[in-house]
């Protein structure tokens, strides 16, 4: 399996390809960023990993992400039973483990040491615009708003179709290993 190349609207692989190439300098050389190689830097193991790829990415600044939506995943024989719908627990889970991968130390393959991990706060504002059903294939964007030592907060958008379907802001503070991400105040 090689490294994913993605393509952008027209199908060219020029800008999407340069800043996938960003991406893989702040992971560990040899990691693809599939969802193999996600599952590698991430401490989340299924079921609880929701990001499937990494689309674009700009260290520090910005990280794109997809989540294709299935049938298949198991919170939806309750949420709900007559109709399927995300819950929006997941689609803010799914933001954070992109804020991860944005501002988390380099990953270590095959270790998490309290030094490495860094913790979602209780500070999550959300709102979900609209239902993600099956089918779909779930767009997050995620930027940092605030990096200060030890936290972040982090602003998370996520797209159906270019359609914004939720907005979430969270807050994390890292164990004793600091977040690796460049100081920032834009705000």
């Amino acid at each position: 399996m090689g490294v994913v190349e993605p393509k952008g609207e027209d199908g060219a692989v020029g800008e999407l390809q340069e800043r996938e190439r960003l991406v893989l300098e702040r992971v560990p050389a040899g990691f693809e960023l599939d969802f193999d190689a996600l599952s590698r830097v991430l401490p989340h193991r299924y079921p609880f990993l929701f990001i499937d790829r990494v689309v674009s990415c700009e260290p520090g600044r910005r990280i794109v992400c997809l989540k294709n939506v299935s049938a298949n995943e198991n919170f939806f024989a309750g949420h709900f039973p007559t109709r399927a719908i995300l819950p929006g627990v997941i689609i803010a889970e799914a933001m954070a483990q992109g804020a991860l991968l944005l501002l988390g130390p380099e990953g270590k393959e095959g270790q998490d040491t309290p030094s490495d991990l860094i913790f979602l706060l209780g500070g999550v504002s959300a709102r979900f615009l609209h239902p993600v059903v099956p089918g779909d294939q779930l767009i997050l964007e995620v930027s940092p708003k605030k990096v200060i030592s030890r936290a972040a907060i982090v602003e998370g958008v996520a797209r159906v179709g270019g359609r914004i379907v939720a907005k979430a802001r969270l807050t994390f503070a890292a164990a004793a290993g600091g977040i690796a991400g460049p100081v920032s105040n834009s705000r």
